[in-house]
């Protein structure tokens, strides 16, 4: 049923794809969170400055590579 809804190419990246929106949303969450309030909170522990965005800008060098091979996989068919 999906891979007549979304034709074969996306249907066979579909876990890729659920990847990268996760990963992109997570980081760019975080980035906003960090802009915004200057900080983020895990389990009750702020964490802002050189940590905060070190880890926010690592997540992001995820979602790139992640989109990156993505796209890859969806031109080479």
């Amino acid at each position: 049923m999906g891979e007549l809804a979304f034709g074969k190419k996306l249907f066979n990246l579909r876990h890729m794809l659920l990847a990268v929106f996760t990963s992109g949303f997570i980081s760019f969450a975080m980035l906003y969170q960090l802009i915004t309030y200057g900080h983020w909170e895990a389990k009750g522990a702020k964490v802002d400055g050189a940590v905060g965005y070190g880890v926010a800008f690592f997540l992001l060098v995820i979602f790139i590579a992640l989109l990156i091979a993505t796209i890859k996989d969806w031109r080479r068919g």
